[in-house]
């Protein structure tokens, strides 16, 4: 959602169309970094990358759900890697 908010305010601020991709996906990287950096205790840049990756993946395939579920394969291979140990 907030990449849709932030996509659609871009292409319609006529100073900020230039950056209709690159704004949305640098501020909803730095949320998804900033919301998963306090809980999980990784570094932050890793975690930044990894939003600028999902957010990539939402622009490219037009659909939150790509995202989504590339996030839920990339928790359920940390589950079970750490269920293994």
């Amino acid at each position: 959602a907030a990449f849709s908010v932030l996509y659609v305010t871009a292409c319609s601020v006529e100073g900020l169309a230039k950056l209709r991709i690159a704004l949305p996906i640098a501020l909803t990287s730095v949320l998804f970094a900033w919301a998963h950096t306090t809980t999980v205790g990784l570094p932050w840049l890793l975690i930044l990358g990894m939003g600028v990756g999902y957010a990539l993946l939402r622009w490219r395939s037009n659909s939150t759900a790509t995202a989504a579920v590339m996030h839920a394969a990339y928790n359920a291979v940390i589950t079970l890697a750490m269920l293994r140990h």
